[in-house]
């Protein structure tokens, strides 16, 4: 296998664990197993609008990424996203200005499937902060051994993007691994999701086996809880939900989710054309158009709820009522019916490179637009902060999970959990992009702080941003070698403050 050479200057190793931690990577270093340091706390998020149509009542939640095993045989394939690549332990410290690393080819040399937890961390030592980690049965690449200290066994592995992990709690694999989170065929959402029906309590046993052999169930009665099931079959004439532990509930017990199938615009699969702007109708059922700009003009035609249309971008004003856009095809449609699509400025004094992906979101228009250098690629709608603020500025995807469990925090009014939330990304003191799948509210705000996505869009936003998981990593955090994605989060046309820091680096 061919490998190639890079050279990192000293100020990419400058962060908390840095320079001084690859030194110790020498063999001169002390290998004895130390003790790993305590957990940090989990970011809290805020989670919303668990309905239909209208928002629930405020609810602190608090997130943990979920050790689960896959649930699915299907491969996600994911759009234009480009790993870093793999980095090796350190080989030489010829001058403390520089230390040269061997990054390995894509190739992996042989696969390992994780028989409990695994984190990987940004140096093999188990004092090192995390960098990933791959949930018990899952499969994952590795890229060479490495000399490290505190794993037995067979020591430590480059697992590729910047990441080590003792292979200790593995085993060879044959299987590749999946990219996370493992789907249902042809749908977005790894899970079927339900809820408690309201003041009813449901019926659940420990295994499908026990409800055939008619064992007496639990009662489960949490107003409010969100359960995640990985299949559904028919046994003794009713359908049972079967969650990830093997338990079942009978599905008429539970109101099923149906999750939103809207999804944004491929702005390079089919570009606005030059004079034009991309608009949604936002209107439900339907929004009205009208002959001309005036409430009381006469109604020619409807638009259907999420449809896209194309309008002129000047706005007209009617002396009789308020705002109004021309759509390109004919008739005038109140702007408030609308959503549009506006022109994306570049980053004010931020050096982007042509193919660097970043994320704006204009909470205006509540409309989110993928940018790779300065040329809009994806956009879509979102549903932002109502009850809690959603933060303006400028920041960075610092940790993204897979799927994660929710659960309201301790002393909160009204108590909640939910199993899996899919595509979290985290931005700022517990705020996250991340799926909704029990609402269709987007292009309203709605949420208490975060920014919801449809699942559709918010698997595919995931699968274009940093920091970069491998196929079988459940959540990865941003590192020095792998900068989350920048996200512009502003209202109209205001200038946003930076609130971007170091990387914290995640000991656990």
């Amino acid at each position: 296998m061919s490998r190639a050479s890079r050279v990192l200057g000293r100020s990419n190793l400058r962060s908390r664990w840095g320079l001084s931690a690859l030194l110790c990577l020498l063999p001169a270093c002390d290998e004895a197993a130390s003790t790993p340091q305590s957990a940090a706390a989990e970011p809290t998020v805020e989670l919303h609008d668990i309905s239909d149509r209208a928002p629930a009542a405020a609810m602190r939640m608090t997130v943990n990424a979920t050790t689960l095993p896959g649930v699915a045989t299907d491969r996600l394939q994911t759009l234009d996203r480009k790993p870093a690549p793999p980095a090796a332990a350190a080989a030489v410290v010829d001058d403390e200005s520089e230390i040269e690393l061997e990054l390995a080819d894509d190739e992996p040399l042989e696969l390992r499937t994780a028989k409990q937890r695994i984190v990987v961390r940004i140096a093999p030592d188990r004092r090192a902060p995390v960098r990933a980690r791959i949930p018990s049965g899952e499969s994952f690449e590795v890229f060479g051994r490495v000399e490290g200290r505190g794993c037995g066994g067979e020591g430590w592995a480059n697992v590729g993007n910047g990441g080590f992990a003792c292979l200790k709690h593995s085993r060879k694999a044959t299987q590749a691994p999946r990219v996370m989170p493992p789907l249902r065929g042809g749908e977005a959402l790894p899970f079927y999701f339900a809820e408690n029906r309201k003041d009813v309590p449901a019926r659940r046993w420990r295994s499908m086996a026990s409800y055939l052999a008619g064992d007496e169930p639990r009662l489960v009665y949490s107003p409010g809880r969100d359960f995640a099931f990985v299949s559904r079959r028919r046994e003794g004439g009713q359908i049972m939900l079967v969650d990830q532990r093997g338990r079942v509930m009978p599905e008429r017990d539970l109101s099923r989710y149906r999750p939103s199938s809207f999804s944004g615009h491929d702005l390079v699969a089919k570009p606005v054309p030059e004079g034009q702007q991309l608009a949604w109708a936002v209107d439900w059922p339907v929004a009205t158009v009208r002959v001309a700009a005036d409430p009381l003009a006469e109604a020619t035609r409807t638009l259907d709820y999420h449809a896209e249309y194309f309008v002129k971008p000047e706005p007209v004003t009617s002396p009789t009522g308020g705002t109004w856009y021309e759509l390109v095809d004919g008739g005038f449609v109140r702007a408030r019916d609308i959503r549009r699509q506006a022109l994306v400025e570049v980053l004010v004094g931020e050096d982007v490179a042509d193919d660097e992906i970043w994320v704006d979101v204009d909470l205006d228009q509540q409309v989110l637009t993928v940018v790779r250098g300065a040329t809009p690629i994806y956009t879509t709608l979102i549903s932002s902060g109502l009850k809690g603020p959603t933060p303006r500025g400028l920041f960075r995807i610092t940790k993204k999970v897979a799927y994660g469990s929710m659960t309201s925090s301790p002393g909160a009014s009204e108590a909640y959990a939910v199993e899996a939330v899919p595509y979290v990304q985290y931005i700022h003191d517990g705020i996250a992009l991340h799926s909704a799948y029990w609402h269709d509210r987007f292009g309203f705000r709605i949420s208490h702080g975060c920014i919801n996505l449809s699942p559709r869009d918010a698997r595919h936003v995931y699968s274009l941003t940093g920091p970069h998981a491998r196929d079988g990593w459940m959540d990865v955090y941003e590192d020095e070698g792998d900068l989350g994605t920048r996200v512009r989060i502003h209202d109209g046309v205001e200038l946003v403050a930076d609130f971007r820091g170091p990387v914290e680096h995640v000991q656990g």
